[in-house]
């Protein structure tokens, strides 16, 4: 048989057992053909996993965006100072609402405790403090509201969400310019996770108090409505995923020397 007398044209694929050529039996042929398979499959996986976490959380920019019927309506509770923290019902669902601060809240309105760029008229909670924090009784998908500093100009802000643990899942910045307008110009900041898992929210602007409008509040997971403007970056899976298949693919080839 040609076999006996010298490798066949594929034989840098094959292993020689006695006398004869056949494919794919011997340690190196096999190490490259499972390299040629587990490369690609290992790259697609990569690209499918990661893709949808890169749009998980975003920065939304606009009460409409926030979908669902949920409010907080601060005009369902009793002008001026509150609990802290105190609970607060969500209408449009069965959800309750703890909002807790590092100083006193108060409870007022535009053009009563309060001259800025909200609606005239619309209910408001005052901060003294510049961080703000409201969680609720069960995981919802999107928050946000209307937002003031104390102080006339521009400034900036951040909000972020965090799961039922702790943990924090998405920061966004947001910026704006605060008048005395009442015009209800002001910035509306919130924030959408399409797969729900929100618990607790923070505004903050690290320097000076503020005030909120009613809160939207939307209690169902799912994609991010229209209206979004940013996305939040995941941290970078493929190269975490990489970095690992690169070193297990150093230590088999160490082990079969």
């Amino acid at each position: 048989m040609w076999g006996r007398l010298r490798a066949p044209p594929w034989h840098e694929g094959c292993c020689r057992r006695g006398r004869i050529w056949e494919p794919f039996t011997c340690g190196d042929a096999k190490r490259r053909l499972g390299y040629a398979i587990t490369l690609p499959l290992f790259l697609a996986l990569s690209l499918s996993t990661a893709a949808p976490a890169a749009a998980r959380y975003t920065l939304v920019s606009n009460r409409a965006a926030i979908g669902g019927a949920g409010l907080i309506d601060w005009g369902t509770i009793p002008t001026g100072p509150q609990g802290n923290p105190f609970a607060v019902s969500v209408t449009g669902t069965s959800l309750t609402a703890s909002v807790s601060s590092g100083s006193a809240l108060i409870r007022i309105a535009e053009g009563a405790g309060w001259i800025g760029n909200f609606t005239a008229g619309d209910p408001l909670l005052l901060s003294l403090s510049p961080s703000l924090d409201i969680a609720f009784s069960s995981d919802v998908a999107a928050v946000g509201a209307q937002y003031q500093p104390s102080f006339m100009g521009l400034f900036s802000g951040s909000i972020e969400a965090f799961d039922a643990m702790g943990n924090s899942l998405a920061l966004f910045n947001f910026g704006g310019n605060s008048s005395n307008a009442q015009d209800g110009s002001a910035v509306f900041a919130g924030i959408s996770s399409a797969t729900g898992g929100i618990r607790r929210v923070r505004f903050n602007n690290g320097s000076a108090s503020f005030a909120l409008n009613n809160v939207s509040v939307n209690p169902v997971a799912g994609s991010p409505p229209a209206g979004l403007i940013s996305v939040a970056p995941e941290p970078d899976t493929i190269l975490l995923m990489a970095t690992g298949f690169l070193a297990l693919l150093a230590l088999r080839r160490r082990r079969a020397r």
